[in-house]
């Protein structure tokens, strides 16, 4: 709010002048405004969620808005800094670039990240999380220009940075002052486990298997699988009960980490890495494992040692985002509280054949309402998560018109021929990603259709299996 109140104060006090405005007409193509920010001789720039990129501070020019506003607005939506455009630089094909003055401190920590710089503080920036993944202060000759969202002008970004001030940073070990003090605890243990760690090379071994094999049963992969399990005891009519169950739970858990705003423990140390994230309570990935595991240990009637494994094989993955700093216990504890009550009060709702909601997953209203609720939160807080939960339930929706729901109910998930389309799916979306990395719309296009291009690889070979079959009897 103070920060807020810092920007209002400044585009009071130092508003656009005539000659300014004069000196901002724009040239034909030009819809944004960039922020260059030079700062103890780094570059502050921020990665992006949607392209997986790096750039500069900035943003669409608002129908009638000054440019110099956008540059300030973006840079503080997405870095989480308070700035003053001073000067303009020059174009770009598509954006204006300004050379930005701090006015307020530039906070960065002391450990470098991936060599390229130092990591920056920015969860409480309002885009932090849903645009953007991280913010740095980077050493630009490090930086290859094909980690630049644009190569090509990569070149002009280096000669502008050069011709404009370098401003202190103020350098932080960490920000662990700033937490909750049940979160200190936490670091705590963490601090421990490390110490150990480096004493004892059993222990460290053993850790990072935690580790490994947290990342295996929480990857996309697996997730795809317990779908499979699901198509292979009850048919699509199952998997879809499943789907709906986990749709639901993302929904709610991403709404809810949007909502409390909380960052991840790594936010307070600077760390940075491709499964670390900026907002974690509660844990999202908790959540959707409890949900499915609960399902699936409804479905299937195991014995005790087998839930009892099942149960060590899920606390050893939350252990794993624990230890990677991806979330607090606390985190971990209330999105597994989330998912295991939907999963559990959903089954008795519609899983269980003798309640009027037991087809409930099998209307198209079901489907249609959780379609427009995602897009309602998702049109607030536009984070990929709750695009792609809109964009898997319309594509549900659509199979169920396309199809109807006789023939969809019959229809089996053949195993192998599902693995394969979750494997191909993963694969064309990497490789479409890449392709179209510079151009935001795109790249977000490809992001969100990954399930949905998934659950058609699945369904509809199914759905044409039956209906071959059908024919020939």
């Amino acid at each position: 709010m103070i920060r807020l109140l810092w920007i209002a104060l400044v585009c009071a006090v130092f508003p656009p002048t005539a000659a300014q405005a004069q000196e901002d007409k724009l040239p034909a193509g030009v819809r944004g405004s960039l922020c260059i920010v030079h700062a103890d001789n780094k570059l502050v720039m921020v990665e992006e969620i949607f392209s997986r990129k790096l750039s500069l501070p900035g943003g669409t020019i608002s129908n009638g808005e000054d440019p110099r506003l956008t540059a300030q607005r973006e840079t503080w939506e997405e870095a989480g800094l308070v700035v003053e455009p001073v000067r303009k630089l020059g174009f770009t094909d598509t954006a204006v670039v300004y050379e930005c003055v701090p006015q307020s401190k530039v906070v960065a920590f002391t450990s470098s990240e991936a060599l390229k710089g130092k990591s920056m503080p920015a969860w409480f920036a309002p885009h932090f999380g849903i645009e953007v993944r991280y913010v740095m202060a980077v050493e630009t000759p490090l930086v290859n220009p094909d980690e630049y969202r644009y190569p090509e002008q990569w070149p002009a970004i280096i000669q502008w940075v050069h011709e404009t001030q370098s401003y202190p940073i103020e350098y932080v070990d960490n920000l662990i002052d700033h937490s909750n003090s049940w979160q200190r605890v936490e670091f705590l243990i963490l601090s421990a486990l490390q110490t150990l760690s480096e004493k004892y090379t059993l222990l460290k071994a053993f850790l990072g298997g935690i580790v490994v094999l947290s990342n295996l049963i929480l990857s996309p992969v697996a997730l795809g699988f317990s779908l499979i399990i699901a198509g292979w005891k009850g048919g699509v009519q199952l998997t879809q009960k499943l789907l709906f169950i986990q749709l639901i739970t993302v929904l709610m858990a991403v709404v809810a980490k949007f909502g409390f705003a909380l960052p991840a423990p790594g936010q307070f140390l600077g760390l940075i890495s491709e499964q670390n994230i900026g907002l974690s309570f509660p844990s999202v990935r908790a959540a959707l494992l409890f949900a499915t595991a609960t399902f699936l240990l409804y479905l299937v009637s195991v014995n005790r040692v087998t839930l009892y494994l099942s149960m060590a094989a899920m606390t050893l993955a939350c252990l794993g985002m624990f230890l990677q700093y991806q979330v607090f216990i606390t985190d971990i504890v209330f999105g597994a509280l989330l998912g295991s009550l939907i999963t559990r009060h959903f089954f008795k709702l519609a899983v269980q054949q003798n309640t009027q909601l037991a087809k409930i997953t099998q209307t198209k209203t079901a489907w249609c309402v959780l379609t427009l609720c995602a897009s309602v939160f998702a049109s607030k807080w536009y984070a990929t998560s709750l695009l792609q939960v809109a964009a898997v339930s319309a594509m549900v929706l659509l199979l169920m018109l396309v199809f109807r729901n006789r023939p969809l109910a019959k229809a089996k998930i053949n195993p192998v021929l599902s693995l394969f389309a979750i494997v191909v799916g993963y694969f064309l979306s990497e490789y479409l990603h890449q392709r179209v990395s510079s151009h935001a719309l795109l790249a977000l296009m490809v992001e969100i259709a990954f399930m949905p291009l998934i659950l058609t690889l699945i369904y509809i070979p199914s759905l044409i299996a039956l209906k071959v079959k059908n024919r020939s009897a």
